[in-house]
């Protein structure tokens, strides 16, 4: 007897590696049009700005990350739906720093 879990749509599938294909595609692309400095310093970009940290008590928009994918003008669902990384926190800071 097979236990496998099939997605519920053909295209559940699809949609769910779409952003990791596009991406790929467009590092190959630019490596084809400008050359292998390109996507390297952009993928050096984009690692740096995945490990910017904040202080625990700070709301962290990920901002920067999203200026360096293109992403600062685009709203989707993630932004409307309250993400669990910006909830709002009564924390005092002094407590925060010293935990």
């Amino acid at each position: 007897m097979s236990c496998a879990i099939e997605p519920a749509h053909p295209l559940q599938l699809h949609e769910e590696n779409y952003s990791m294909m596009d991406e790929k595609m467009g590092m190959k692309l630019l490596r084809e049009v400008q050359g292998l400095h390109a996507p390297l310093k952009l993928a050096t970009e984009i690692r740096a700005t995945k490990l910017i940290g904040h202080l625990p008590f700070l709301q962290c928009s990920k901002l920067s990350f999203a200026t360096v994918k293109g992403l600062d003008d685009v709203i989707d669902f993630t932004d409307i739906l309250n993400p669990v990384d910006l909830f709002e926190k009564n924390i005092v800071p002094h407590v925060a720093m010293e935990a």
